[in-house]
């Protein structure tokens, strides 16, 4: 009886850590405690498709989703299965019922791939001002930012991010680029 309570305990726990892992925090976005960072990551089953395959389809998505997108791809090694590359989204705001910019975000993206899977990264994300980029993890800083502030700018980092993850995965399984209705 004590091993089988021992044994439950430890799923449990396991099963506790893996949500935890997973959820995001407050803020809306995946923040690793570890890395002190917001961090977009999973690993992707694609059955059927080896790494040469995959591979190819992450450089076509990359050229076929951003504008002058090989300009954006800072590594690529076929042989190791990585492609890196840089990217910059603008963020919006409402001001007097006219939209203008908030913030301009600078990250990396990492694709990984290997027989019958990829894993993808988003992480590195810094406010571009100029001369210096601090992290977006300061918002959550309340002498930084303030909250309400923070809260728009994560969930609409988290929508634009959550955009391309969709579109890469898409791409990933069918080979064509997702068609977008924000018209």
């Amino acid at each position: 009886m004590r091993k089988m309570n021992r044994i439950l305990f430890v799923i449990v726990c396991n099963m506790v850590l893996v949500f935890s892992l997973k959820a995001q925090n407050e803020w809306g976005v995946p923040y690793q405690e570890d890395q002190k960072a917001v961090v977009y990551e999973e690993v992707v089953q694609q059955s059927g498709l080896t790494k040469d395959q995959l591979y190819a389809r992450a450089i076509e998505w990359i050229n076929s989703y951003f504008t002058a997108g090989a300009s954006k791809i800072t590594e690529k090694n076929q042989d190791e299965g990585l492609i890196r590359l840089k990217d910059r989204i603008t963020l919006f705001r409402m001001e007097k019922k006219n939209k203008v910019v908030d913030v301009v975000i600078d990250y990396n993206i990492e694709i990984y791939v290997k027989d019958g899977r990829y894993k993808y990264v988003f992480r590195n994300f810094r406010s571009y001002q100029g001369s210096t980029s601090p992290g977006i993890e300061v918002w959550m800083d309340p002498n930084k930012c303030k909250k309400e502030d923070a809260l728009e700018r994560y969930a609409n980092l988290n929508a634009e991010i959550t955009k391309i993850i969709d579109n890469l995965k898409s791409y990933m399984q069918t080979g064509t680029q997702k068609k977008d209705n924000d018209w």
